[in-house]
């Protein structure tokens, strides 16, 4: 467990440059939010401070996503495909290989807020296929880029843990939105 602590700190150390462009882009992400919510996409909040804190928080973690996924990395640094599911987590798991259990945890967590957030603020993913099906094609066109360009490894547990990290959002949401349907009934009740 220390040495997961401990690589956890270095990601950390390294990203923190990123802090600016998460920023930068996270303002991007919130303009083109916004359009959306003018042109009817969106969900109408009861509250201004609700919306601005859903918003902000979707768009700083659409931000962060593309900030860690696409970024700090050199092209033709390291450039390979694995098309073998679940490839990493005999990495992990079999080998104790901390560094790729680290990986593995933060590809799966960098989406639960996504899955999260996604019905939240819009309409159309409210239908959780929709939510699972829309971060799916998202981190496979990321894990496209990164092949393209060289910037990293292509692999296809990225696009299962990314997915994975955003069901688990939904089924958040999903709770949260059959407790508070459950208080609003005992209010009218």
């Amino acid at each position: 467990m220390e040495k997961l602590y401990s690589n956890f700190r270095g990601y950390l150390k390294l990203n923190i440059p990123n802090i600016r462009w998460i920023l930068i882009f996270g303002i991007i992400f919130a303009t083109l939010f916004y359009l959306l919510q003018v042109k009817g996409y969106g969900k109408q909040f009861k509250s201004r401070v609700a919306s601005i804190l859903c918003w902000g928080i979707l768009s700083l973690n659409c931000s962060f996503i593309y900030i860690m996924t696409l970024s700090g990395r050199k092209t033709g640094e390291t450039h390979r495909i694995d098309l073998n599911p679940f490839s990493s987590y005999y990495v992990a798991f079999a080998e104790g290989n901390m560094e790729i259990l680290l990986q593995i945890l933060v590809n799966i967590a960098m989406y639960i807020p996504l899955g999260f957030l996604l019905p939240c603020c819009f309409r159309l993913f409210e239908k959780y296929r929709y939510v699972i099906l829309g971060t799916f094609c998202g981190s496979l066109v990321i894990e496209f880029i990164q092949l393209i360009f060289k910037l990293g490894l292509f692999e296809v547990d990225d696009v299962i843990n990314n997915t994975l990290g955003a069901v688990i959002g939904m089924v958040i949401y999903m709770i949260f939105k059959r407790g508070k349907n459950e208080h609003n009934k005992q209010k009218i009740s």
